[in-house]
């Protein structure tokens, strides 16, 4: 089966094809793709794809990744090291091809629970492997306690929730990455009781222009919250209506006959989720 790549604007009509792959590079899987920006205009843009070998193998000495770049008009092929110090402090298999995208850099999770960066339009020959922040913990089971990354106002940024002993309620924590000293800093900290919402209201993303913002799923109004943590102030979405699906995880006691994706997604036992920019349709946005 011939895999084909186009590139385009989601917002307009023309998409272009690119140049096919070689077929010698076997083994590589869709990452992500990244940009370089300059006063929000495009620059130039890059497609990555990284070796099955980084996510199946428990260490590898070198990375590699099969680009497209847009300056060149070509695919080529990439290493890198993983980390600095691979005898000492070695990246291991990450969890998931599934990436966050930002300032040409590509963010994914490593199996000890790590950040990982690369910067795909740097020279650097080797990622780096960025702690989680203190307190927190790359494994969880429950619906509300998620971390979620993905990116807020030109950050990194981590959505950490974490269910209180008292099992009503919530805390989430948001953090960002400063790139300049690539240490986390705390944007907020809030007790999702002092909003009304407890445990079935479960975090799901973040809005990409005020990190202020976050998203949540009700789980039993099925639809979708957003909180302004600055202003405590809440709105609520549309009651949702349509897809029905069969889930895997549906307890036998619970007598819906609807279940909804986002239910799923709520559900799936890999507490850390990476999610590209996301917006839920709302009437109203808190301010």
């Amino acid at each position: 089966m011939t895999i084909r790549y186009y590139i385009g604007n989601p917002m307009l009509p023309p998409w272009f094809q690119l140049p096919p792959r070689e077929p010698s590079h076997d083994g590589y899987i869709d990452s992500g793709l990244v940009t370089r920006m300059h006063n929000g205009a495009l620059l130039a843009y890059k497609v990555v794809r990284i070796h099955s070998l980084a996510i199946s193998r428990g260490y590898s000495q070198t990375w590699s990744f099969e680009i497209y770049s847009s300056d060149t008009g070509e695919w080529s092929v990439k290493q890198v090291l993983p980390g600095p110090d691979p005898s000492t402090n070695p990246v291991t298999r990450i969890k998931t091809p599934n990436t966050v995208s930002l300032n040409g850099k590509l963010h994914w999770l490593d199996h000890t629970g790590r950040i990982i960066v690369h910067d795909f339009f740097s020279h650097d020959d080797q990622v780096r492997a960025i702690s989680l922040p203190a307190g927190t913990q790359d494994e969880r089971n429950l619906p509300s306690e998620k971390m979620i990354c993905t990116t807020s106002q030109g950050y990194f940024v981590l959505i950490d929730a974490e269910q209180l002993q008292d099992n009503k309620s919530y805390d989430v924590r948001i953090w960002r990455l400063r790139c300049d000293s690539w240490s986390w800093e705390k944007a907020r900290e809030i007790n999702m009781d002092s909003l009304g919402l407890g445990r079935r209201c479960v975090p799901v993303a973040i809005n990409c222009f005020d990190i202020d913002i976050i998203y949540l799923w009700d789980l039993d109004g099925n639809c979708f919250v957003a909180c302004n943590l600055g202003t405590l102030t809440k709105s609520y979405g549309a009651r949702k209506i349509v897809t029905i699906i069969h889930a895997p995880f549906r307890n036998p006691l619970d007598t819906r006959r609807t279940i909804y994706s986002e239910d799923v997604r709520c559900f799936q036992f890999q507490r850390c989720s990476f999610v590209s920019h996301f917006v839920p349709s709302l009437q109203v946005v808190p301010t």
